[in-house]
């Protein structure tokens, strides 16, 4: 039942973080753990709610391992302070949900399939994985509030006792995190090597979850529209010092990653799917390619006016030469995407098959209608905002204040976006349940 990737995912958690740099990142931890529960969950109302709570903290995760590479570069640790507050306490909130849910998920197992080995030991490890996420998040925080007295003629006066304190957090945290996981992993294998629990979970799976499915083509929309919008979502831009923090490459490789799951899919066939993939292809390497030029012109003539240099007008004629390429493939790419959502909406939503109405036959053709027009004014608003973020791209230099344009621009097209996908999946919903 897929135990060991929980186990794997178990490693990335024992290790301590030092504000919000973390050495084995939990976003990877997060990930094994929602693979191990995909059939887990099937089996517990409370391992459904688990995995829910690992996906909103895999979220956190990802933006703070983005963040990793950002804040901690900052001139002012105060960033940096408030950073670590607040992703600590909402890993700490989840960590907590998810403990909970996760072992009382396993106890409705154990009683389900009667496993009275695992049911002795559930409270015990249970209490000492509270008992870790709160001791690991203490040593998290504590470096960091030195930094919440400052004198006002000497500044952060307690600056010097950070990495002692650094130190002495990690060491703990350690040493907390050791024990954990041994007890963790002990629990686990109490858990394999009981056959006839096992057997008797996967004989329930293959009975009556395998057959459902409508439940695997259902999960397989959500996963890739999730992946698809999240990558859409991404498709912005963060510029400090004239670099974009936030390279649409990363948000390419969601949406790629998404197109991989409809393809793949044994339950859904007769969708655009290769085109979609070949046009994301290009447009990764494409995009790619003018973040790293713009990146090396940032940092060589960030602070060079480009009308008083050659070396630093040749290097922006590249930038624009590739951020136009760039364009185009962005444009075409979300055409493609345009057109896979519709035939989504089309085939997958609505209850042709079982209507009886003339009325309920109506109530459909409205809903597709609403759908497409949601998907065509997303559509719309990505090619103006691609084409805002063009113009933000060639105004970085020459009128800097064009980018709170595009920020708006951006905040809008997010907004449809959400609208639009949101909208497709609860039809999709509708259907299949």
């Amino acid at each position: 039942m897929e135990l060991r990737y929980i186990i794997a995912g178990l490693v990335f958690f024992f290790n301590p973080c030092v504000n919000i740099i973390d050495i084995l990142p939990d976003v990877i931890g997060c990930a094994l753990m929602l693979y191990g529960l995909s059939r887990l969950r099937d089996l517990s109302p409370d391992l459904m709610n688990t995995r829910h709570t690992f996906w909103q903290l895999f979220y956190v995760e990802l933006a703070k391992a983005v963040l990793s590479f950002i804040i901690p570069f900052m001139r002012d640790p105060g960033y940096l302070m408030i950073a670590t507050f607040c992703f600590t306490l909402a890993e700490a909130g989840l960590l907590l949900l998810a403990v909970s849910r996760y072992f009382n998920g396993i106890l409705f197992l154990c009683t389900r399939f009667d496993s009275a080995a695992t049911a002795a030991r559930i409270n015990s490890v249970r209490l000492f994985s509270i008992v870790f996420v709160i001791l690991r998040s203490v040593c998290t925080l504590l470096p960091e509030m030195i930094y919440l007295y400052i004198n006002e003629d000497l500044g952060y006066v307690l600056a010097s006792f950070k990495m002692p304190l650094i130190v002495l957090a990690f060491i703990l945290s350690l040493t907390i995190g050791i024990i954990w996981l041994i007890k963790m992993v002990r629990f686990h294998r109490i858990m394999a090597a009981d056959a006839a629990f096992i057997e008797n979970m996967e004989r329930t799976y293959r009975e009556t979850i395998l057959p459902q499915r409508s439940l695997f083509l259902r999960r397989t929309l959500k996963n890739a529209l999730l992946l698809i919008g999240f990558g859409l979502a991404l498709f912005s831009d963060l510029y400090f010092d004239g670099i974009n923090w936030l390279p649409d490459a990363a948000g390419a490789l969601f949406i790629l990653a998404g197109l991989l799951l409809i393809r793949r899919s044994p339950d859904i066939s007769g969708l655009p799917t290769r085109a979609a993939l070949t046009a994301g292809g290009v447009y990764t390497l494409l995009s790619a390619a003018e973040w790293l030029i713009s990146r090396s012109h940032a940092k060589t003539f960030y602070n060079v006016r480009i009308s008083r240099s050659i070396e630093a007008y040749q290097s922006y004629l590249k930038i624009l030469f590739t951020a136009a390429a760039e364009l185009i493939a962005a444009i075409a790419w979300i055409l493609l995407l345009t057109v896979l959502l519709l035939r989504i909406a089309k085939r997958h939503t609505g209850k042709e098959d079982t209507v009886r109405f003339e009325s309920e036959r109506m109530r459909n053709q409205s809903i597709l209608r609403s759908l497409r027009g949601w998907i065509i004014a997303s559509a719309v608003l990505g090619i103006t905002a691609a084409c805002s973020a063009f113009a933000s791209e060639a105004m970085l230099y020459l009128w800097p204040t064009y980018q709170l344009i595009d920020v708006i621009v951006q905040a809008v097209r997010i907004a449809v976006l959400i609208k639009a996908m949101s909208a497709l999946y609860e039809q999709i919903e509708n259907k299949y349940l």
